[in-house]
């Protein structure tokens, strides 16, 4: 339904002053995905992802990244060089074709010698013969798990328009041999894939990529071009700009999985709080009949919450309280090396928001799979019974069994049974009637080295209550792959935030851990779907408003969209005033009302307030979806969204 804007005007001087809300996006854009995977073993030297890039503001590039398999393993019995932490580079040939190709002209070149030759001899084609790179950067070949960003790059604006991009990869920064001759395979960049395919296309506000396919040499035929190369561009809005960001999360968690990715302390993009310091206990209080969620507070009590591990005698036999003396069921390397146990049966029924269980399987890696197919395989890309291997694939806590994590992360602790590799214990206790408590003692971070000074000691205890304790003693977090602390449904739901983006680098926090200091106490999702509020388009001045409400509950029949010019930040609780726990008003006095959009019962609802006037400045705006559920989901059984902060422009 078409709403007016013409009251706008009362709340422009509200509107104009910055806030914390109204700060830009996260400015980059990627296609990293979870299941990245390594495409040829021969890739030319000269090599280059092509895409075409719809640019709709004025922007510059700051820099531009990939992620390559350059480590030293071996793949389908092709070793790759292993060339992190080597210098490259990266140049960008592009052409303006915005009226397509053929009548395309060439973006404003900086003129910059090429310093390299092509081999075999294959130099640029029409149209990107004419035209010396556009910008260039250097880099240092990180993991695989990293995107290789430029460290030094030749700043580049576009106008909006469209634009064709050929990105060549240079080894080593310099010349790498003569026409006609074989590159060293020491010098050969091995850039990792997705499966998306051949023009697929990832949007956000400011771009459309669309892929254009990989080629093995530069300019030359077509290779692998089924495939969307994996990118990373990072941008700086021109002034005046017009975009939209979200904040808050009306009401509820909506997923029932949460946690925070921690690095270790060497890593050097930024290293985890010692957990100790933080508080020793965390508390996991099942809610709901059965249970739907949990409150996670700290509470008081030190590692060992349950008297000395290994004391206890209830576990025998096949499944011995001292768990790496006996074979793991499933074990991917040597030792127990990302291995997981056998089952183990709880004395009690276990409810938790994920189901309900009466066996447990104990990972090597600092977590306790929940159910029957506890100990399932791990299979990389999603699939499979749970989460073997740490992988650094967040998006996979979420996937198989059930979890409960206190830590986890790349561990190995001892092989009692062959006695070779790492260092380290795993104990299962019990009374045999009301608690299980597993312990991990003194295990250090694969492979045993630079951290070799002190192990990482922790455990979960599982209750008959069903409440859940996870306590640190000597933890220090690894010292360079990250940790997740948390609880997954194992329903495939994730809080969406556990990383920046699948595989990408810097953890962020995820589904009310929040700062983990400051965070607690939080209430867990309980699977409620909260309504997600965005932005249709940009908020352009001149451009009409559309404003969509999605992931409604379908019992909502109708949705309320609001504007005001002013944020309450951080939130009010609406549970005390209007009976409605766990959910938070982010706007105040709303002075533009969509009115009521009947839903009956779709997925998404959109309201269009009509064109934007002239009114520069920020505004805010938070829906609220007007439900018939029974039982109601609160006091006045209305579900309301997140906020928007609407940066409204010129540009």
């Amino acid at each position: 339904m078409q709403r007016t804007l013409l009251s706008l005007a009362a709340v422009g001087v509200a509107a104009a002053a910055l806030s914390a809300q109204c700060v830009q996006p996260s400015q980059f854009i990627t296609t990293f995905d979870g299941g990245t995977f390594f495409g040829s073993p021969t890739v030319d030297p000269g090599c280059c992802h092509y895409f075409d890039l719809e640019v709709k503001a004025g922007l510059t590039i700051n820099a531009i990244g990939t992620n390559f398999l350059n480590n030293g393993l071996t793949f389908s019995g092709f070793t790759v060089p292993n060339l992190v932490g080597t210098t490259a580079r990266y140049e960008l040939y592009i052409v303006d074709i915005t009226g397509g190709l053929n009548g395309g002209t060439v973006v404003a070149a900086a003129n910059l010698p090429r310093t390299y030759l092509h081999n075999p001899t294959t130099m640029p084609t029409a149209p990107w013969n004419s035209v010396a790179p556009d910008a260039t950067g250097t880099f240092t070949v990180a993991a695989p798990d990293n995107p290789s960003m430029t460290t030094s790059f030749t700043a580049l604006h576009l106008n909006p328009g469209t634009y064709g991009v050929c990105m060549v990869f240079v080894p080593n920064g310099t010349t790498f041999g003569t026409p006609g001759t074989t590159a060293p395979a020491s010098s050969t960049l091995h850039p990792l894939f997705t499966n998306r395919g051949l023009n697929s296309q990832v949007i956000d506000q400011i771009f459309t990529l669309t892929s254009r396919g990989e080629r093995t040499i530069a300019f030359g035929a077509a290779a692998n071009a089924q495939f969307q190369p994996n990118l990373r561009i990072d941008y700086t809005l021109d002034a005046n700009s017009a975009y939209s960001t979200s904040y808050g999360n009306g009401c509820y968690d909506g997923t029932k999985t949460f946690y925070e990715a921690f690095n270790g302390p060497g890593n050097t993009t930024g290293a985890a709080p010692n957990v100790t310091l933080a508080y020793p206990h965390l508390h996991l209080q099942p809610l709901g009949t059965p249970v739907t969620h949990y409150r996670v507070a700290s509470a008081p009590g030190t590692y060992p919450l349950m008297g000395t591990p290994g004391t206890t005698a209830f576990y025998g036999g096949a499944t011995p309280a001292h768990v790496n003396t006996a074979n793991p069921a499933i074990s991917l390397f040597s030792g127990w090396d990302e291995s997981v146990s056998v089952l183990y049966t709880l004395p009690f029924t276990l409810q938790h928001p994920g189901g309900s269980v009466t066996q447990i399987a104990i990972g090597s890696d600092g977590a306790v799979y929940l159910g029957p197919n506890a100990a399932s395989p791990y299979v990389p890309g999603g699939g499979g019974g749970g989460r073997l291997q740490f992988f650094h694939l967040y998006t996979e806590f979420c996937d198989g069994a059930p979890a409960f994590s206190p830590a986890f992360g790349d561990l190995w602790p001892a092989d009692n049974v062959t006695f070779s590799g790492g260092t380290g214990e795993i104990y299962a206790d019990s009374d045999g009637a009301s608690w299980v408590a597993i312990s991990w003692v003194n295990c250090q971070e694969y492979p045993n080295t630079v951290n070799g000074t002190f192990g990482n000691s922790f455990q979960v205890v599982i209750n008959s209550s069903g409440i859940v304790d996870y306590a640190w003693g000597n933890f220090k977090n690894s010292d360079a792959a990250p940790c997740i602390i948390g609880y997954s449904a194992g329903d495939g739901l994730d809080p969406g935030v556990g990383m920046a983006a699948p595989r990408a680098t810097v953890p962020q926090s995820a589904g009310g851990l929040g700062a983990y200091i400051t965070g607690v106490p939080f209430l867990s999702g309980n699977g409620d779907k909260p309504p997600i509020l965005k932005s249709v388009n940009r908020p352009k001045i001149g451009q009409p408003l559309l404003m969509q409400s999605s992931n409604l509950d379908p019992s909502i029949m109708a949705v309320i969209t609001f504007i005001s010019g002013t944020s309450i930040p951080g939130g009010f609780d609406l549970g005390g005033v209007l009976n409605m726990p766990g959910c938070n008003a982010y706007i105040l006095l709303p002075q533009i009302v969509d009115g009521t959009d009947l839903n009956l019962g779709a997925p998404t609802s959109t309201a269009n307030f009509g064109v934007i006037p002239n009114l520069p400045g920020n505004y805010f705006a938070q829906s609220a979806g007007l439900s018939i559920a029974s039982p109601p989901f609160n006091g006045q059984n209305i579900l309301v969204s997140n906020a928007v902060c609407l940066h409204v422009a010129i540009n």
